[in-house]
């Protein structure tokens, strides 16, 4: 049996905390807009509540793609998606500027700057939170 050992107190620091807050906030509002248009163009009947439904599927959604990540951090790579990993990773040149900065001494925090691992452990929390949201809102709708 293979252990996954994953440091948390290593893994949230200052710079991963915030690249984990901003991915479940994407997600979070990614799936809210996603609920919205289906409840707009799909449920035209109102036959079920965005609530009821919608809430739940995305949360139950949300917690799928925690799995594949798990899986991922268990050693499962997806050899059909390496292509996409491939297309993210060219970056633009930097446009010259020629203007003063003002904060040249500052340290800056990037998001880019993690490793593959990290960025799964990333991805992870931040599906997991996600899901917990929207599973925790539904629970809130169907008992109260």
């Amino acid at each position: 049996m293979i252990e996954i050992k994953i440091d948390v107190k290593k893994f949230f620091r200052i710079e991963t905390t915030r690249v984990v807050a901003y991915k479940t906030l994407y997600r979070f509002l990614l799936g809210l807009i996603f609920l919205m248009a289906w409840n707009l163009f799909v449920n035209t009947q109102k036959y079920y509540s965005i609530f009821e439904i919608g809430f739940f599927t995305a949360g139950i959604f949300y917690f799928g793609f925690a799995w594949k990540n798990y899986l991922q951090i268990d050693g499962m790579r997806m050899y059909c998606l390496e292509g996409l990993k491939n297309l993210k990773t060219k970056k633009k040149k930097a446009k010259v500027n020629k203007s003063m900065v003002d904060y040249v001494d500052e340290e800056t925090v990037q998001i880019d700057n993690l490793d593959d691992d990290e960025e799964i452990i990333a991805c992870l929390f931040a599906n997991l939170f996600s899901g917990g949201i929207y599973v925790f809102v539904y629970l809130i709708y169907i008992f109260f």
